[in-house]
């Protein structure tokens, strides 16, 4: 399966230098521990102390906002790419 994760260049300090990285998992959620195992530190800038999407993260799916879908159990794919961009609050 190749599932890219990939947030903005001034962010890939987020990813251990690099813009995008592959993943595997059946949904954001599984995704996010699959950087999480491999880059520690990088899951809680997108979820909170609650296991929720934090406010100031943009999550998506294909260019799909998954607050508008089923959120951090939206489904992937081979091929999907999960796009990540903070929000400046």
């Amino acid at each position: 399966m190749s599932i890219k994760v990939v947030v903005p260049k001034s962010l890939k300090h987020w990813l251990d230098g690099k813009e995008e990285v592959d993943c595997e998992g059946k949904n954001v959620a599984e995704c996010i521990e699959y950087v999480e195992e491999r880059i520690p530190g990088f899951k809680q800038r997108i979820v909170d102390e609650k296991g929720e999407l934090r406010e100031d993260v943009i999550v998506f799916v294909n260019g799909d906002n998954i607050r508008h879908t089923e959120g951090l159990a939206t489904q992937v794919s081979d091929n999907d790419q999960i796009g990540i961009i903070p929000l400046v609050l």
